[in-house]
């Protein structure tokens, strides 16, 4: 039996969070929130999962009892990042995955907001050569980016430009009024949680 998607059932997603506890992840908190992405779930057990997956863009993380079918269920994508929740869960993925599943270490975001260097954040936008210029993401920007392959996660996780506008806040270097892609350009997008907390979301750097 495949892990049906509980994306509509506010429920479900409540009933799941438990599974969760501990994980102070943006990206899970978005998916039980209902704010963006999906919790998929194992069989009920007494009426509660026993494992969940919180998938959003290219992230799925694994929590609960470690599940085969949860870990190899077809989440509609050709490409993820599995993020076990303990060493059980990393090889049930391998498992199922067997050569196709590749454990790397990824680089973290802080999320003490106290770490930003305002000095030398301010130094390096000084140091944007012309004709690129930084510019925080508006209507236009936001449909810039979604034409463009490497800029479209940036906001491609928001429904559309009101939802993007209440809950996102992106910035991204141009190029004659274009997000540029080439180089050493980048673009980064946050979204705000209930806590009034920004939030890094996404980051893409094309070199």
């Amino acid at each position: 039996m495949s892990a049906p998607t509980v994306k509509f059932y506010d429920n479900l997603r409540e009933k799941a969070a438990p599974l969760f506890a501990g994980w102070d992840e943006t990206l899970i908190t978005s998916c039980l929130q209902g704010i963006m992405g999906q919790i998929y779930v194992s069989e009920e057990c007494g009426g509660l999962p026993e494992s969940a997956a919180a998938v959003l863009g290219d992230f799925c993380f694994l929590a609960g009892k470690p599940d085969r079918e949860l870990a190899g269920h077809d989440f509609g994508r050709d490409f993820l990042i599995m993020v076990p929740q303990n060493e059980a869960w990393s090889e049930a993925i391998e498992e199922v995955w067997e050569e196709r599943a590749f454990r790397r270490t990824r680089y973290a975001i802080k999320k003490d907001l106290s770490c930003f260097n305002r000095e030398k954040l301010l130094k390096y936008v000084k140091k944007l050569p012309e004709p690129y210029q930084l510019h925080q993401i508006d209507k236009e920007l936001y449909r810039q980016c979604r034409k463009q392959d490497w800029s479209r996660d940036l906001v491609a996780q928001f429904p559309d430009l009101e939802t993007y506008k209440q809950l996102g806040l992106g910035m991204v270097v141009t190029k004659d009024s274009i997000p540029a892609g080439t180089r050493r350009t980048s673009g980064q997008s946050h979204w705000q949680k209930n806590s009034g907390t920004p939030d890094p979301m996404t980051t893409r750097c094309m070199k």
